[in-house]
């Protein structure tokens, strides 16, 4: 029987279900970035530092091994298209991968000429949001292989980036440099279809590390390196909330699919689970692993929430039937 939809009200049940993977202990090991196909049936992983390894899982598969691994030194995060045919992949330096989801044989490659600090795939699967670190910002044409067009450029360091539900809009985390005063956190957003800057936002923590859009589109989810995490209204661009996240800070969010919970992968070995409609703490994980930190990841039919261990294993968390 399949675990439960989680929800605000069952949220506190929520227990490890299941490990993926084969528990391996590096020094150089430094967390995970996760995602699932639009199914919930496709988990791939991308591995930051240690083996440096992309892998999935099938979920249907009662062995805990994965389906493919593949080694990808300088490996920054993976996306399954919506055809749950091809893996999408990018290294820090700017290469791009597609995979074979069926045997992990590669498909095609190049380079996008960015040092890349975080990516986002469209919901229809057309867009990928490639967020560079120098504050360029590009999409690309996932049919075509091709670059679409690059945003207007921010003269800030960006980090994670979103597309909106409706691929409307783009956002990315930002820290702006202050000279002797360090940085001033940012979110930034532009019009995808012109590639106009729509605004900026400033917050108080010195970086924005992660942002994601809730899945009516109406809000915007900004995690800081002060672990706060700002709501912000898309349409006036005003911060109308505030959650508490992990001390360590809020790396990587995602919203549940009815929008009503985020997961907050912490910058150490932790996430937490939190309500959006007032930031009450719901649940909370930690392996005490303060050199890794991993994302926590909702699958889109709202059972499982995958996160990144210190082993370097996957866990899936649900609330059992």
């Amino acid at each position: 029987m399949p675990p439960r939809i989680v929800t605000p009200e069952n949220a506190k049940k929520l227990t490890r279900l299941r490990q993926l993977g084969e528990r391996t202990l590096l020094p150089t090991y430094r967390g995970q970035l996760l995602g699932f196909d639009a199914r919930s049936r496709l988990l791939v992983s991308m591995e930051q530092g240690g083996a440096q390894r992309l892998r999935w899982w099938d979920l249907q598969d009662e062995s805990p091994l994965p389906r493919v691994v593949q080694p990808l030194p300088g490996g920054l995060a993976a996306v399954v298209l919506p055809d749950a045919q091809s893996v999408m992949s990018v290294t820090l330096g700017g290469q791009l991968h597609a995979w074979s989801v069926a045997d992990g044989s590669a498909l095609r490659s190049t380079p996008l000429g960015l040092t890349v600090q975080g990516i986002d795939l469209s919901r229809q699967g057309d867009l990928l949001l490639v967020a560079g670190s120098s504050g360029d910002i590009r999409l690309w044409d996932v049919a075509h292989w091709r670059p679409l067009r690059d945003l207007e450029p921010a003269s800030t360091l960006l980090y994670g980036c979103a597309l909106s539900p409706d691929a409307t809009l783009a956002a990315a985390g930002a820290a702006d440099e202050r000279g002797e005063d360090g940085t001033q956190g940012s979110i930034r957003l532009w019009d995808v279809g012109t590639g106009a800057a729509r605004g900026v936002i400033s917050v108080p923590a010195s970086h924005v590390w992660a942002v994601a859009f809730a899945p009516s589109g109406h809000l915007l989810a900004a995690g800081t390196s002060a672990g706060d995490v700002f709501l912000v209204d898309v349409a006036s661009l005003r911060v109308v909330g505030t959650l508490k996240g992990p001390p360590a800070g809020a790396w990587r969010l995602s919203f549940n699919p009815e929008g009503s919970l985020l997961a907050v992968g912490a910058d150490t070995g932790a996430f937490v689970v939190l309500r959006t409609d007032g930031g009450g703490r719901l649940y909370a994980h930690s392996d005490e692993d303060d050199s890794q930190a991993s994302a926590a990841v909702f699958s889109p039919d709202g059972r499982f929430i995958a996160w990144g261990e210190g082993s370097a294993q996957v866990g899936l968390w649900g609330v059992e039937a």
